[in-house]
């Protein structure tokens, strides 16, 4: 159960997106697509500050192949699981916060893990922190 200060730190939304996926059975390969799992998910969107040279956690790079790696944390009052995205992130006034430079559609982010933050008066679970990373295909 979230405390009263956490959910009160959640001025944010955002749209949870869950994997699915079939087997082609011609070519039996693996073919993903995501589905809305729930939306309008309250949440805390800030970047991943690393304690490197890299800030507001954004790292382009030019090699044989073009990286654009975009880090976020978000907290949530559940877990995220790693099969999952996270999209259409906002204000509560509906503003889209994170969204593609060119296109202005809605950043896409992959979850990379979760980890629970523990109420040290109750010892229970009061919410999670969850970093993502920008999907590379932005669908």
């Amino acid at each position: 159960m979230v405390s009263c200060l956490a959910a009160a730190s959640y001025v944010m939304i955002a749209d949870i997106y869950e994997e699915s996926g079939t087997i082609d059975p011609e070519t039996m390969e693996y073919e993903r697509s995501y589905v809305l799992k729930k939306k309008d998910v309250k949440c805390y969107v800030f970047p991943y500050l690393d304690g490197g040279i890299r800030g507001a956690g954004t790292t382009e790079r030019y090699t044989e192949r073009y990286a654009n790696d975009e880090f976020l944390r978000i907290k949530t009052s559940e877990e995220l699981r790693k099969d999952w995205r996270v999209a259409n992130i906002r204000n509560r006034q509906g503003k889209l916060i994170y969204q593609e430079q060119l296109t202005g559609d809605p950043t896409v982010y992959n979850v990379q893990g979760s980890a629970p933050i523990v109420n040290p008066l109750t010892g229970g679970v009061d919410e999670w922190l969850s970093t993502m990373e920008r999907a590379e295909i932005q669908a």
